[in-house]
């Protein structure tokens, strides 16, 4: 099966976690923190998946609220998978909880073909130093 990346939505999530740090945290797929500026972090998938439109379904564990599927039952990584274009192989090495940001704009740039720059990733935070 051949797939499509969703250039805009990749660049979309990585533009926003590059330039939201404090709502990023890729152990999580999605859950509130009081600490972040929104109350919330999200890896790469979750950001992605709510970038994309979808309606996250929540629980409560040990007090605090847990995102891990959309509205429809779908889990959070089959949606962001899906929104962006992915095959199975690359959602995997993608969403894998080891990846630095670093890691996340190059794995961008081998699945785009380049359409996405590892370097644009300091273009971004500089826009935002500069802010």
């Amino acid at each position: 099966m051949t797939h499509t990346i969703n250039v805009p939505l990749f660049r979309k999530t990585l533009e926003h976690i590059t330039l939201n740090p404090g709502e990023w945290n890729q152990h999580s797929w999605f859950a509130y923190h009081p600490g972040s500026p929104c109350k919330t972090v999200a890896c790469l998938a979750g950001h992605a998946a709510v970038l994309s439109g979808v309606e996250l379904a929540g629980y409560r564990h040990e007090g605090v609220m847990v995102y891990e599927c959309a509205s429809d039952g779908r889990v959070l990584s089959t949606v962001a998978r899906d929104a962006l274009g992915l095959a199975q192989e690359q959602a995997d090495r993608l969403f894998n909880s080891d990846n630095s940001l670093s890691d996340l704009w190059r794995l961008a740039e081998e699945y785009t073909y380049g359409d996405i720059q590892a370097s644009d990733m300091e273009s971004v935070q500089h826009v935002e130093s500069r802010g």
